[in-house]
């Protein structure tokens, strides 16, 4: 994977924070509260997430190369995580913090 890539991967936490604050933005009674939530939770899961999917793919031997390719595809798989278990999160929160 590129260089490009896996920064857009490892920012994810923060790009789904300002997509969702977008999206409902005129949905929510607090947009900041919402915005700040959002972010603090998509970032928890981003640190559950991502050392826990590279270890389990990182070799325990191999050359350098090995190791980075095994790097990216624990990456991968945790922004994959983070958005099966994070859409439907900002999803609740969206309903929880809506105008009345």
């Amino acid at each position: 994977m590129t260089d490009t890539i896996i920064t857009v991967l490892i920012f994810m936490p923060l790009i789904l924070s300002v997509i969702a604050s977008v999206i409902f933005f005129r949905m929510v009674s607090r947009p900041t509260l919402f915005f700040l939530a959002v972010t603090l939770s998509m970032l928890g899961l981003q640190g559950i997430f991502a050392p826990a999917a590279i270890y389990a793919l990182l070799p325990s031997y191999g050359s350098p190369a090995t190791f980075n390719e095994s790097f990216n595809h624990g990456v991968l798989v945790s922004a994959i995580l983070q958005l099966v278990v994070g859409i439907p999160f900002i999803w609740w929160l969206a309903n929880g913090l809506r105008k009345p």
